[in-house]
């Protein structure tokens, strides 16, 4: 139970970590700007989410957002996907373009199979003689 009341405790932190410098954040939109700067540079840059108790400063949790060397091998729309997400935009998913989509369609295209297999029996029966 005591550890239910030090998760209660804890501040949450966002940290800029090259190999120059290290900066500490309260925002994460600041933090990631800052990152978005310092990567734009060519330098390599960890951004890191960083959760501290409350009450000593003691780092309880260390996590690893965003990785400039990873984040430049992304291909460019993942990249700009991220970057949307980040200004805090409506999310823009292109809608698939899917001609089965609509009941109609698929009913259609139940017709057609149940006409090709008539036409298939059909011409097997006549084969067969009978």
């Amino acid at each position: 139970m005591r550890n239910d009341d030090n998760s209660l405790d804890l501040v949450t932190s966002w940290v800029v970590e090259s190999k120059l410098s290290s900066e500490e954040f309260k925002d994460y939109s600041n933090a990631l700007s800052m990152f978005g700067k310092i990567s734009k540079d060519g330098t390599q840059v960890i951004l890191n989410e960083i959760r501290r108790n409350r009450s000593d400063g003691s780092t309880v949790k260390k996590t690893p957002l965003l990785n400039s060397k990873k984040f430049n091998t992304k291909p460019t729309s993942f990249r700009k996907f991220i970057q949307n997400k980040s200004k805090d935009e409506p999310d823009y998913h292109p809608k698939s373009k899917n001609i089965f989509k609509g009941y109609r369609a698929r009913i259609f295209l139940l017709i057609i199979v149940l006409f090709a297999f008539v036409t298939i029996m059909f011409i097997m029966n006549s084969i067969g003689g009978r």
